[in-house]
């Protein structure tokens, strides 16, 4: 009992240095607190980034071009957690924000990680419905291979044997129109092409 209540004492304590450096003027804390939080996830402090990137989400000024960037990680990190309900609290939230004024691959990512989420609460027909948003927004090339196969993913799932084939065959036809030479071999395999 002493190290838990030592543990969330300190845990408290650099919450409270937090608010603070949050509620300096302009936008300087912030920016501190996305620093240090991008640096804690290179480091793999998935834990330290989780709550840091809850804290930046939830003081983010909706103004903010960022804000909705903090609140997509918050997300992420959250459904990565096993935090479905906060997950989706936080991705809803960003998929609003980006889609007023994020970049659109600010907003691809949304859109896949919407579908992550519909995934794993078991609904894999509404994550195909949010991949397929995600693929109407013009993704890169690269990209759109990746939504693709996740697509072929979820239409084995559902046994949908000949959607996942023309899902791959589609994915397949990008990568030989930019010449992806690693990844159409690995999709000639799974297509059974070899």
């Amino acid at each position: 009992h002493i190290k838990a209540a030592s543990a969330s004492a300190a845990q408290e304590q650099n919450d409270s240095i937090l608010e603070k450096i949050l509620a300096s003027p302009g936008d300087t804390g912030f920016r501190i607190v996305a620093r240090a939080c991008e640096l804690l996830h290179r480091l793999g402090r998935s834990h330290e980034t989780t709550h840091l990137s809850t804290l930046l989400a939830d003081k983010a000024d909706p103004s903010d071009p960022l804000c909705g960037k903090y609140l997509l990680r918050a997300g992420r990190l959250t459904l990565a957690g096993g935090d479905l309900k906060a997950a989706g609290r936080y991705l809803k939230k960003a998929q609003k924000l980006i889609r007023k004024s994020g970049p659109p691959v600010l907003l691809q990512a949304c859109l896949r990680a919407m579908s992550d989420l519909e995934s794993e609460t078991g609904r894999p027909r509404k994550a195909l419905l949010w991949l397929e948003k995600a693929l109407q927004e013009g993704a890169q090339p690269s990209v759109r291979i990746e939504f693709l196969l996740r697509k072929a993913e979820l239409h084995l799932l559902l046994q949908q044997n000949e959607l996942q084939i023309e899902t791959l065959d589609r994915a397949l036809d990008i990568a030989q129109q930019i010449g992806d030479h690693e990844r159409l071999s690995d999709l000639s395999l799974s297509r059974g092409i070899a």
